[in-house]
């Protein structure tokens, strides 16, 4: 699962989350609820990231 800036599609899913609004494809949906998005800065530098919402690591 990725990020990426993209135009909405008519097919999309709305989702807010902290007054951040998140469009997604519908069949992405069920794997994203178990997904926590999460916005780091440190030393490599900063930016979104998305991980397991039990905090395991898959790799």
């Amino acid at each position: 699962m990725g990020l990426a800036l993209d135009e909405p599609q008519d097919e999309d899913v709305q989702v807010e989350a902290n007054e951040i609004t998140l469009l997604m494809e519908a069949e992405v949906k069920p794997y994203a609820a178990s997904q926590q998005l999460d916005y780091i800065c440190n030393a490599r530098g900063e930016g979104f990231t998305i991980a397991p919402a039990t905090g395991e690591n898959c790799c």
